[in-house]
């Protein structure tokens, strides 16, 4: 290329207008302890889609769903991190991709869809603590319990997102213990009989689909922290790789163990999974050994520890990004989009999260939590897949630091989104019909969007947001062209 061509590059006026730039300092253990602890945390969670689909469907989906799925976004998630490389992630891959009112709908459905999953995880952690420590007296004192939970997962956020990484990885390690434990203790007797069982009552598809999708889900948080990664391309696909083996190890093994145990203890109706619900793993780690059990509660306090300060710093930063794309009045990005001098962290937008958090956690429940965040994530998810399908189009010459192998032709890439799509739909469908409440927030949320975003984009925004793939003079980058060529080729190997 000749100096004079022209060439397609990513621009966001907020990053290069700022004063302050992240801090660079993730490398690929400590991407995938943040990631880990984002988006699986061990086990835990996975109880009610036993109850829901039986040992065969839940395996089934473990086995299946995350190279059909959960790859499918990872790549795409690695290629649109270093091609548009913003903490904002998905809602500035949307921008450069969509007209403004597409974006700013899904920067909204990112926005319901960060607080519900945040407020989940301060109940979680109430759970477990109560099965060490009984915080059932006085009315006020779980929701109180709460709140300080979040004030320490904000005040670590804060302190930096090497310390978030750092601590990730020490969580990540503490909620696989004992599971790991758990599943070496029973491997001498293993009892598979259950492993391929069906519920007494049958498969509740739109409980147990729902739920595995959200178990499943979280591969597109990585774009969110993609300026503070070393070497971004061969660092988050590497992350995201080891991340899909470790998804399918940490929820099958203890799966397997759990229902083996399951089959051991009980001799007749062992094909009742009635009783597996939230913190069912500490049941069935007593039934072997009582201190097996107290370190599978501690292992539920670190997994909702870990979640917590990831999520935070994950959704954190695309409140930040929301305020960079210039979504809120100049005085609301200002203040969202500061960064502490001292930590390089996005402070004001760490603690308005952590507020909404701590508010939230102590009125809504679980069950609709779950659904209605998978319908939402679903319609977002299928946005982001299409963005990373309309830039390669469009935008061929952009750079890429990791390109999606064998996605060169037309057909190929069609193929590649198709899949992924497809279940989205899937999820959608069964999401909304599984109870009134979740079809009624969720329709109501989607039209909200839609007549929200209309007149945001027309009144507030009529210059668009601030993100997009414009056409400039420039030399190329050996440097980047040979990390695109690395990264591209470290993905191929993986995969022969």
């Amino acid at each position: 290329m000749s100096g004079d061509e022209q060439r397609a590059v990513f621009k966001c006026r907020s990053m290069s207008e700022r004063e302050t730039a992240p801090k660079v300092s993730l490398n690929v253990l400590q991407l995938l302890g943040v990631l880990f602890v984002a988006v699986i945390g061990g086990a835990y969670g996975m109880e009610d889609c036993i109850r829901t689909g039986g040992g065969l469907w839940t395996m089934i989906c473990i086995i299946v769903l995350p190279w059909f799925w959960g790859l499918p976004t990872a790549l795409c998630v690695a290629e649109l991190a270093t091609s548009c490389p913003a903490n904002s992630g998905p809602d500035a891959w949307i921008s450069a991709a969509f007209p403004t009112q597409v974006a700013t709908m899904t920067i909204m459905w990112t926005f319901f869809i960060n607080r519900i999953d945040n407020s989940v995880y301060p109940n979680m952690f109430a759970d477990y603590l109560n099965q060490i420590v009984s915080i059932d007296g006085p009315f006020w004192l779980e929701p109180l319990v709460k709140v300080a939970f979040v004030f320490v997962c904000c005040l670590v956020n804060i302190a930096g997102i090497d310390i978030v990484g750092k601590a990730s990885t020490v969580l990540m390690v503490i909620c696989i213990a004992p599971f790991v434990i758990l599943f070496v203790a029973e491997a001498p007797q293993l009892d598979t009989s259950l492993v391929f069982s069906k519920p007494l009552d049958g498969i509740s598809w739109t409980a147990f689909l729902p739920m595995i999708s959200w178990n499943l889900s979280g591969f597109d948080s990585a774009g969110h922290i993609v300026e503070e990664v070393q070497s971004s391309g061969r660092t988050l696909i590497t992350a995201l790789l080891m991340l899909l083996v470790l998804t399918q190890l940490t929820y099958g093994l203890p799966i397997v163990a759990g229902l083996s145990l399951q089959a051991r203890h009980f001799e007749n109706n062992t094909r009742d999974f009635t009783q597996w619900t939230d913190g069912y793993w500490v049941t069935i780690a007593d039934w072997y050994a009582d201190w097996i059990g107290v370190l599978m509660s501690i292992g539920g306090l670190a997994s909702s520890t870990g979640f917590l300060c990831s999520l935070l710093c994950t959704t954190s930063r695309a409140l930040q990004g929301h305020a960079m794309l210039g979504l809120f009045p100049s005085r609301v990005n200002n203040f969202l989009k500061y960064l502490h001098p001292r930590y390089k962290t996005p402070v004001n937008a760490i603690i308005v999260n952590s507020i909404f958090c701590a508010a939230l956690s102590v009125v809504l429940n679980f069950d609709v939590l779950v659904n209605i965040d998978g319908v939402l994530y679903s319609f977002r998810l299928i946005a982001i897949i299409f963005s990373f399908y309309m830039l390669r189009i469009r935008h061929p010459s952009l750079h890429r630091g990791f390109i999606v192998p064998f996605t060169q032709s037309f057909v190929s890439l069609t193929i590649f989104v198709f899949v992924p799509v497809i279940f989205c739909l899937i999820c959608i469908v069964f999401g909304i019909v599984s109870d009134i409440k979740v079809f009624s927030i969720s329709v109501g949320l989607v039209l909200l969007s839609v007549v929200a975003s209309y007149f945001v984009s027309v009144y507030h925004l009529p210059d668009g947001l601030d993100a997009s793939i414009v056409y400039e003079a420039s030399a190329p980058s050996l440097e980047n062209d040979k990390e695109a060529d690395d990264a591209e080729s470290l993905i191929n190997d993986d995969l022969r």
